[in-house]
C-alpha cells in the first residue's frame, strides 16, 4: 500500500515535457522561427522569435577621400530668360584629396554661347562618410570670353564669386548621384545655375 502511494505522488508532481508537442500544430512547424508560421487558425500567435531591427539594418560608410563629378547644367539669367533663352552648361568636376572638410575643388565649365567657366573653391560637406552628403561650396570664378582672347583675364568683369549648395546620396559604390545650385555674382552680372550629375570617388 505504501509502495503505490510513492509513485503516485511523484507522477503528480513530475515536470512537465519540455520537448512536448504543441497541440494541434503540426510538427514541422512548430520547429521554425518565423512568427507568421507559428499562429493558429484565428491568428494567435504561439510564439514571437524575430531578429532585432539591429541584425536587419544595412550599414553604408563613404570611404572615398576624392571624386570626379561630371555634370550638365541649366544657366538662369533675369536678362535672357526676358528673351526666352536658357543657355546649358556641360562640365567637370574634381575634389582634391583630404582627411576631412573643407576640401578643395576644381572645376571648368563649358556654356553654350557665352564661354568656359574656370573656378577654385573650398567644399564644406556636413557628412563626407556617410551616404547622403550635404555640402556647401564657397568659389571664385572666372568667365573666360572667347572674342577677348587673353585680355579675359585682365578684365574685372569677369570675376566672380559662387555660393553652391547641393548633396550626394550613394547609388553605387563608387558612384553617387549628385543635384546642385549655384548662386554667381559678379560687378555687373548675377546669375544662378541648376546642375545635375554623378560623383565617382575612389
Amino acid at each position: 500500500m505504501t509502495f503505490v502511494l510513492i509513485i503516485s505522488i511523484n507522477s503528480a508532481t513530475a515536470a512537465p515535457q519540455q520537448d512536448a508537442p504543441l497541440e494541434g500544430i503540426p510538427e514541422e512547424l512548430q520547429k521554425t522561427t518565423d512568427t507568421q508560421a507559428l499562429s493558429d487558425e484565428k491568428g494567435v500567435i504561439i510564439s514571437t522569435p524575430k531578429e532585432s531591427s539591429d541584425q536587419q539594418k544595412v550599414q553604408y560608410f563613404y570611404p572615398y577621400r576624392q571624386s570626379m563629378s561630371p555634370k550638365l547644367g541649366i544657366l538662369l539669367d533675369p536678362d535672357l530668360l526676358r528673351e526666352s533663352e536658357i543657355p546649358l552648361s556641360l562640365g567637370v568636376r574634381y575634389m582634391l584629396p583630404r582627411r576631412r572638410s573643407p576640401q578643395w575643388e576644381l572645376g571648368f565649365d563649358v556654356v553654350t554661347n557665352e564661354g568656359a567657366h574656370i573656378y577654385l573653391g573650398k567644399r564644406f560637406i556636413a557628412h563626407p562618410r556617410r551616404p547622403f552628403r550635404p555640402y556647401f561650396t564657397i568659389s571664385g570664378m572666372l568667365s573666360a570670353q572667347a572674342e577677348e582672347r587673353l585680355a579675359t583675364i585682365t578684365d574685372f568683369k569677369n570675376y566672380y564669386v559662387k555660393f553652391s549648395g547641393g548633396f550626394e546620396d550613394i547609388i553605387k559604390l563608387p558612384m553617387s548621384v549628385r543635384l546642385e545650385v549655384e548662386f554667381i555674382l559678379g560687378l555687373e552680372r548675377q546669375f544662378a545655375l541648376l546642375n545635375f550629375g554623378y560623383s565617382w570617388g575612389w
